[in-house]
């Protein structure tokens, strides 16, 4: 009874004008204004007329549905529109998002509601406005490899990504999108699968993709060229972009270029196909060698061929021979770094969901602002401090430190900041760590 009462005398106040349109049914409800479920009274889970909705097509207003479209989440119950090639996508009413629609029992009052379940009145010259979009089917044919990933359907104008590998090892994949052969567009997903990402942009139509493998003949083996890319050496081997047959072994040669009387550097990262991979420590002699493996399976054996000396002939540099074998991919070299033997460094490889950071540089004698591949000169004595902010919505920081290639199984712990550093410090940084020598 009171349910009913409070529906009429909601009808009553609109009536007389007491209520602008699409004001509260009552109380304050939710962050949109509309009001609570159990103030509106009994919701019919019936139809809403169709002349309070206005569908749009890819933007373009239409008309109205051509039928009542029943009570409910409007994700459901919007008209289906399939046969004509278009998705209901989402609903606004004055140009903010809603998601259900309903009438009151026995009321011509039309409701509408947001995410967060706040109920509104429609007002009598708004309607609710249903906008689908245009998607077109995608097809794939897959023989002897393996689609891994990719939508069936895709928007008008959007992109389609999709993966797919190889059945085994010395195979690659042959793709294509219609008429297109889009094989040489995709990037390494999965290293150790061969898996393979594959993207088609701006989709206007219906789309065909062929995904067949055929016998690899040949990898390529390449190298990074740019200025920097190999901090302090540089690889001196002329066969950049040399072919490799499948199974096959591929060597080069990287030096050290800063060396003097008075400083030496040995090779302490290299990066293959994005994976850093183990090399020989400070402290080895001429000929001792390290192996690790990539994650496609390939070894990779690093030799200390030629090691720098004041004696006759004068060798300031050190040199490594570098060998990949069994190789079934193309591998490219990306960068690598040399380090001054009498000193430590630090050099942030990788960052995610911090804000800023800040650490101590031995050289610069301060605290200098960081970033990738940013190297800091560590101190002798304790280490260095890295103080940082996150970024929104990240929590439960984690360090991963490597040395020559290894991960380090020192034991690192991030501190609360007010325990290790200034109150100024305290004030600008909600983190710390400590990167022990």
């Amino acid at each position: 009874m009171k349910r009913r009462l409070l529906a009429m005398v909601l009808s009553l106040a609109m009536l007389m004008g007491l209520l602008p349109t699409a004001a509260l049914a009552a109380g304050s409800g939710g962050p949109s204004g509309g009001a609570p479920y159990q103030d509106l009274g009994q919701r019919e889970e019936g139809a809403v007329s169709a002349a309070k909705f206005t569908i749009y097509k890819d933007g373009v207003k239409g008309g109205s549905p051509k039928d009542n479209v029943s009570a409910g989440q409007l994700s459901e119950t919007a008209p289906d529109l399939t046969g004509k090639n278009l998705y209901f996508d989402h609903a606004e009413v004055n140009g903010k998002r809603v998601y259900e629609a309903g009438t009151l029992t026995e009321q011509d009052i039309t409701y509408y509601g947001s995410i967060s379940g706040a109920l509104s009145i429609l007002g009598e010259s708004e309607t609710i406005d249903l906008y689908y979009v245009s998607k077109y089917p995608v097809t794939y044919h897959v023989t002897g490899a393996e689609k891994t990933a990719g939508d069936d359907l895709v928007k008008k104008g959007d992109s389609l990504t999709f993966r797919a590998m190889p059945s085994a090892k010395g195979q690659r994949l042959v793709v294509k999108a219609g008429d297109t052969d889009i094989s040489n567009t995709g990037t390494v997903f999965g290293q150790d699968t061969g898996e393979m990402l594959f993207t088609v942009d701006n989709v206007q139509n219906e789309l065909t993709i062929t995904i067949t493998e055929t016998a690899a003949t040949s990898y390529t083996f390449s190298y990074n060229t740019t200025d920097g890319a190999f901090r302090n050496g540089r690889i001196t081997s002329d066969n950049n972009n040399q072919s490799i047959t499948p199974g096959g072994t591929i060597t080069f040669r990287i030096e050290s270029t800063a060396g003097s009387l008075l400083n030496r550097y040995t090779l302490n990262m290299l990066v293959i196909n994005g994976h850093e991979v183990q090399t020989p420590g400070t402290e080895t002699g001429e000929g001792a060698y390290v192996e690790s493996t990539l994650p496609s399976g390939e070894t990779v054996r690093i030799t200390l061929v030629q090691e720098d000396t004041t004696a006759a002939p004068i060798h300031y540099q050190n040199d490594y021979e570098v060998t990949i074998s069994n190789v079934y991919t193309d591998l490219y070299i990306s960068e690598g770094n040399f380090k001054r033997t009498d000193r430590n460094e630090v050099i942030i490889k990788e960052l995610s969901g911090i804000g800023n950071i800040v650490g101590w540089d031995d050289g610069a004698e301060e605290y200098v602002p960081g970033s990738v591949n940013h190297v800091y000169l560590q101190t002798g004595r304790t280490g260095n401090e890295f103080y940082f902010n996150l970024k929104p919505g990240y929590e439960k920081p984690q360090l991963t430190v490597k040395v020559n290639g290894q991960v380090s199984e020192a034991e690192m712990n991030f501190e609360r900041i007010s325990e290790i550093c200034t109150t100024e410090r305290t004030e600008l940084y909600a983190g710390a760590i400590s990167v022990p020598l």
